[in-house]
């Protein structure tokens, strides 16, 4: 099973939540609150989005947080980049050609280079304001490319 962390889910719960009102100051408690996360994570991963360019942080009596750009302009790929790192499927796909020790010999690997430019590709194109709308639950299962019956 391929899966993101916990981490990265929160993050885009949370900007899904501030791509409501983009232009709102929202506190880290009210953030919290809001998404329905824990206070001390919801902390932790605004530093983080703050660090990468995707939050600013306003100081003072009305401080808090808010998008630093349009929620257009902020990508899935770029919110799990900036908690997880570069996306890869496998090591060999990071491009770090030392942690893979049968590298050498595999004749898998471009085949994973391919899986994963074609995954981050997906993911760069999903912007945060496509998931802040509310969608019920049975028309995303309406959705999926799957037998429901």
């Amino acid at each position: 099973m391929i899966s993101i962390t916990k981490h990265s889910d929160y993050s885009i719960v949370m900007l899904a939540h501030l791509a409501r009102k983009p232009n709102a100051v929202v506190s880290a408690k009210e953030l919290a609150e809001g998404s329905k996360l824990p206070y001390p994570t919801v902390s932790k991963l605004l530093k983080l989005l703050v660090k990468s360019g995707i939050l600013m942080s306003i100081q003072g009596s009305h401080g808090g947080y808010r998008l630093k750009k349009s929620p257009t302009e902020i990508s899935v790929a770029s919110v799990i980049e900036a908690i997880e790192g570069p996306i890869s499927m496998t090591e060999c796909a990071t491009g770090d050609h030392g942690k893979c020790k049968t590298q050498d010999s595999c004749s898998i690997q471009p085949h994973w280079m391919t899986i994963n430019g074609v995954i981050k590709k997906s993911l760069e194109s999903l912007a945060i304001s496509s998931l802040s709308q509310v969608v019920p639950e049975r028309r995303i299962l309406q959705q999926l490319p799957i037998s429901q019956g």
